[in-house]
């Protein structure tokens, strides 16, 4: 996951849960020390659930098994915008409909 200061930063001005919902890494990732100036966008599924509504509990955490950074994330359900409510919803009924017509089908 590409990870620059400038983007955590963004992060924290715009996607910060409020306090009470804050974490803390076991092992932060060392933002200051990755400083080079260039600015680069949150990856795709980070980007994701951010447009569903999710916001990010702390500092990203180093993840030295994978070489990435994690940012821990909180999306409340009833927060996400009715847009994506309704797709969700919409292939969850779509799937129990397949589901019942299959088991009638192997009765």
């Amino acid at each position: 996951m590409a990870t620059t200061p400038r983007t955590c930063e963004g992060l924290e001005k715009e996607a910060l849960t409020s306090p009470e919902y804050r974490a803390f890494a076991h092992t932060p990732l060392p933002v200051q020390e990755l400083r080079t100036g260039a600015t680069v966008a949150p990856p795709p599924l980070l980007k994701g659930y951010l447009r569903l509504g999710a916001k990010i509990c702390c500092a990203p955490a180093w993840d030295p098994d994978f070489n990435t950074a994690d940012f821990l994330t909180l999306l409340r359900i009833s927060e996400i915008g009715e847009h994506y409510a309704r797709h969700f919803i919409a292939q969850v009924v779509s799937r129990n409909v397949f589901l019942k017509r299959l088991e009638f089908l192997l009765r």
